[in-house]
């Protein structure tokens, strides 16, 4: 039996690309044919009310408790759970790479980094994007009247870092970009800063 939206799971090929993954998915295999697809319209565990159910879920219905989920969670206890030993683990690349934290917003991402770089001994490092407009010098004044530099670094959009980052040895990021996938530098690909000076210098974990 299998389950789950194929078009959201694609199967994990090393440096591949749109088309590699989608010819390795479930759906491109000669079994496919043999296998009889069932759609489930109902979904049991919102609508029942059982006794088990009001146990589990702590007198609330499976409904009300998914929605209640995350809901003001402190990031101390949140991080705590997820991050046990934080302080004396950090370092390893082993530790890191088990776990994550998964957010909806920026700002979400931005909360919970700023409270576990916090834990990281070690001074910060803040390193800004570049921010510098090419345009032509007979325009010049239009174009910075119309999208100010200041205006520009308070934008945030999904997918892009932050106008800035704080950053400190045994940081771990992650890659938005594919910069070199033949050396495995993809679009994901968790680094962890060994380094800091005018650029960060990272090793991949």
């Amino acid at each position: 039996m299998f389950r789950g939206d194929f078009r959201q799971t694609l199967p994990i090929v090393a440096n591949a690309g749109r088309e590699e993954s989608v010819d390795a998915s479930l759906t491109r295999s000669y079994l496919w044919p043999l296998c009889t697809v069932l759609h489930l319209t109902q979904n049991m565990r919102v609508t029942s009310n059982t006794a088990y159910q009001w146990r589990v879920f702590g007198g609330q219905t499976f409904a009300e408790w998914t929605l209640s989920v995350g809901d003001d969670a402190p990031i101390e206890k949140m991080t705590s759970e997820i991050y046990p030993n934080f302080p004396q683990r950090f370092h390893s690349a082993s530790y890191m790479t088990e776990r994550s934290i998964v957010t909806p917003t920026n700002s979400n991402v931005t909360e919970i980094y700023t409270h576990m770089l916090s834990l990281v001994p070690g001074p910060i490092q803040t390193y800004f994007s570049s921010d510098t407009l090419h345009i032509d010098a007979t325009d010049a004044a239009r174009i910075e009247a119309e999208y100010p530099i200041e205006f520009l670094n308070t934008l945030s959009f999904n997918g892009y870092p932050e106008h800035h980052i704080d950053l400190k040895v045994f940081t771990p990021i992650m890659l938005l970009r594919n910069l070199n996938p033949a050396i495995g530098l993809c679009n994901g690909t968790r680094l962890m800063i060994v380094y800091c000076w005018v650029f960060a210098e990272v090793m991949v974990i």
